[in-house]
């Protein structure tokens, strides 16, 4: 018994390693926000926490969101199997995708910003150390460029 029990838990951890690698090698297809502008205001880089976002941010970084918006450079986070969708609990797909329009702006000279909306979503979805891991290697990448 012990030894199909073992067989089976193989089986779906070497299932999860490869669906979550097909994840994330297909972020490559997804269209990442090239046009923005460069920002006309002045913020100093770091973590900017606040109840309503500013809507010079929505309109000039990339965005991920509860809610659905045709605008390139938006992702919304949902459970559904959409245009720009990413499940909730797909954090590594969120991290290329960031980390891929960091270093697209940081060669284009632009200063990258990264608007996480209902960020206590994600927490309810996935485990809140998992989503603080997220964030610290996020922080991490953002340091990087």
């Amino acid at each position: 018994i012990i030894f199909y029990l073992q067989f089976i838990t193989a089986l779906a951890l070497a299932y999860l390693s490869i669906k979550t690698i097909l994840d994330i090698t297909l972020v490559e297809k997804v269209s990442l926000a090239t046009n923005i502008s460069n920002e006309s205001f002045d913020i100093k880089p770091g973590v900017f926490i606040s109840e309503k976002i500013p809507e010079i941010f929505i309109e000039s970084g990339l965005v991920f969101s509860r809610n659905n918006s045709r605008r390139e450079g938006w992702f919304w986070i949902t459970k559904l199997n959409a245009p720009n969708a990413i499940y909730p609990t797909n954090l590594p797909k969120m991290l290329d995708i960031i980390v891929k329009y960091m270093k697209n702006a940081k060669e284009e000279g632009r200063h990258p910003i990264i608007v996480i909306d209902n960020l206590e979503y994600l927490i309810m979805e996935n485990e809140f150390e998992t989503v603080l891991r997220f964030l610290s290697v996020l922080r991490d990448y953002a340091v990087l460029h």
